[in-house]
């Protein structure tokens, strides 16, 4: 019991991982999940507001949004930002 223990303990770790990533075209970035993702529990983002699209299984699209400290947000194309997962 005290190894199927130490397995739960290990699978409910909390994780952290920070990629750099380019907006493409379409104001979309492609955020791969690392290889002992299980499950995400928060991205952060202090560059744009990430709005998420869709969910490969390998990774998450957002399209981002800048200027965030207005009521006309602006498209994030060819901009560099660091999004930073939380996950299981």
């Amino acid at each position: 019991m005290a190894a199927d223990a130490k397995a739960v303990g290990e699978a409910l770790t909390l994780k952290k991982i920070t990629e750099t990533l380019t907006v493409d075209q379409y104001n979309i970035a492609f955020f791969p999940y690392p290889k002992d993702f299980k499950m995400a529990l928060q991205y952060i983002c202090p560059d744009a507001l990430l709005v998420p699209q869709v969910d490969y299984g390998s990774g998450m699209n957002f399209r981002c949004f800048g200027n965030t400290n207005s009521n006309f947000l602006s498209t994030m194309i060819g901009k560099t930002i660091n999004i930073t997962l939380y996950y299981l």
